[in-house]
């Protein structure tokens, strides 16, 4: 009987210590993981990591598209400002144009700029995206 304990509390650490953090699945996780975890939690969607990034721009910065418009949908400021950019700036950076189109679409701040003095507008330039110049406009 000890023995049997003993194998449990080892199992159930085991898959304690595997489940993924909000940032895990905003980086690399599935639409139904980021889901899961907002139907736990719905805070944990504007939660904000050691770098101050948000799930948002983990998810823009990764590419990973349907947890990142899943997250523009849900959480509760789009426009958040880590110092290194904005959910924006990552799209713009990763080049997915779904993205950020959406987050234009959504009333995404074009003008904010991170500490270096740069905006999502210099980002486009830079990278020649024309996506985001065509909803300057």
């Amino acid at each position: 009987m000890r023995q049997l304990l003993l194998l449990f509390l080892f199992i159930t650490t085991i898959c304690h210590s595997q489940e993924k953090t909000v940032f895990d699945v905003a980086r690399k996780g599935t639409l139904l993981e980021i889901q899961a975890i907002y139907n736990r939690n719905p805070e944990l969607i504007n939660a904000v990591n050691d770098n101050k990034s948000t799930p948002l721009i983990l998810a823009c910065y990764r590419n990973n598209e349907a947890v990142a418009l899943y997250l523009i949908d849900t959480v509760s400021n789009i426009n958040y400002n880590s110092g290194m950019g904005t959910a924006l700036m990552a799209a713009i950076m990763s080049g997915n144009k779904v993205i950020i189109e959406k987050l234009i679409v959504k009333k995404a701040d074009l003008d904010q700029t991170d500490t270096q003095g740069k905006s999502a507008l210099i980002y486009a330039a830079f990278n020649n995206n024309t996506t985001t110049y065509r909803f300057k406009q």
